[in-house]
């Protein structure tokens, strides 16, 4: 507070000072005047911008920018049983002048199309020593740290340059998250309207949820182009696949749901929030003929009441191999690649079903209540 009213009175003695210059003709007009004052007063709170402390809280509070294993977590999964393919050290040290899996993998979730990521497979030991995409840059002449330690034919899938195809087929996380939306192609966008392949790419660039989400407030006159974190999204032209996107598919991009659905990647669902620290992540798999917590959560939220959920946790080891509810098939034959690393508390959390209840207490939102003619 004491330096906030220091920098006022001194802005006010600066505006003073730059009256009395006005006053002595160093001011042709009224309009020069009102500059002089404001270019002053301007100087002297931008030089002292450190002493002022924000009281906007919403810009204190606002989520930091997407987790880095969400492409971590993709990149280490396609890439897996490659040579170069350390997290930690990639991109920054590859080999033999040739792109890694993890290289293409990287420049993929950076916004490389796919078929323009292959094209730069054709590479050899005499193609150079660094490439940039997409702001990305590849680094080739270095010595990767798990090279000595893999084996010929991991070395041959690399020299082949079949580790570089492998991460150019990589589904990222945007591809992923905008599966089932219009105008897939960040690179064109439509009716002044941001789509979901446009703001995904932003937030993966770094962006915030929050700050992602206030600019989908947009319409045809919203204009043709906006720029975060140095993408660009251009949204006057015709998406490919428009002419065959459903009637659902196109209405949702006009609400502007698909611009928030891209501002949401990386974000945890309410199944991960409510099942953290359980085994099973993947819904998709279970294992000893028991339901999990995230498969008791899917069932859920897709309309399954709360108590009919906890009917069908009582199981065990011969309960069966699958479960049909509100059109999720629960599969529990199979073996969850977290569970080995578990801990005994872990695991016995699952075997009790205690897993599977807690997956039925997750909060679901209530459905709409249906609308009455007339009204």
């Amino acid at each position: 507070m004491a330096n906030f009213m220091f920098v006022s009175l001194f802005a006010l003695a600066v505006a003073v000072n730059a009256e009395a210059q006005c006053s002595n003709d160093q001011c042709s007009n009224e309009p020069d005047a009102t500059s002089l004052l404001q270019t002053s007063a301007t100087e002297v709170i931008s030089s002292h911008a450190s002493d002022f402390e924000s009281t906007n809280d919403d810009a204190q509070n606002e989520p930091p920018p997407p987790p880095k294993d969400v492409a971590q977590k993709v990149c280490e999964a396609q890439c897996a049983n490659t040579v170069c393919n350390t997290w930690a050290q990639s991109p920054n040290t590859g080999s033999h002048q040739m792109l890694s899996c993890m290289h293409t993998c990287h420049m993929r979730i950076a916004g490389e199309p796919q078929a323009t990521c292959t094209a730069k497979c054709n590479r050899n030991g005499g193609s150079g020593c660094s490439l940039t995409s997409h702001g990305f840059t590849a680094h080739m002449c270095g010595v990767c740290s798990n090279w000595h330690s893999s084996s010929q034919a991991q070395h041959q899938s690399f020299l082949s340059n079949q580790d570089c195809m492998k991460g150019c087929h990589v589904q990222t996380p945007c591809e992923e998250q905008c599966a089932d939306t219009a105008c897939k192609d960040p690179s064109v966008g439509s009716n002044q309207q941001l789509s979901c392949a446009q703001t995904c790419q932003m937030r993966m660039a770094g962006q915030a949820p929050d700050t992602c989400k206030a600019q989908c407030n947009r319409n045809g006159g919203s204009g043709c182009h906006l720029t975060a974190h140095g993408f660009t999204a251009t949204m006057c032209g015709d998406c490919a696949d428009w002419p065959a996107s459903t009637q659902v598919q196109k209405e949702s991009f006009h609400h502007n749901k698909d611009c928030e659905k891209g501002c949401q990647v990386g974000e945890l669902s309410s199944c991960q929030k409510q099942c953290a620290g359980t085994v099973c992540q993947d819904p998709a798999m279970g294992l000893n003929q028991q339901v999990s917590c995230m498969q008791a959560c899917e069932m859920r939220v897709r309309g399954e009441g709360k108590v009919e959920c906890g009917y069908r946790c009582a199981r065990n080891g011969q309960s069966g191999c699958s479960l049909t509810v509100q059109g999720f098939t629960a599969q529990m034959c199979g073996m969850c690649p977290e569970y080995q690393a578990a801990s005994q508390a872990v695991r016995q959390g699952f075997h009790t079903n205690e897993d599977c209840r807690k997956g039925c207490d997750v909060d679901v939102a209530p459905p709409a209540a249906p609308r009455i003619a007339g009204r």
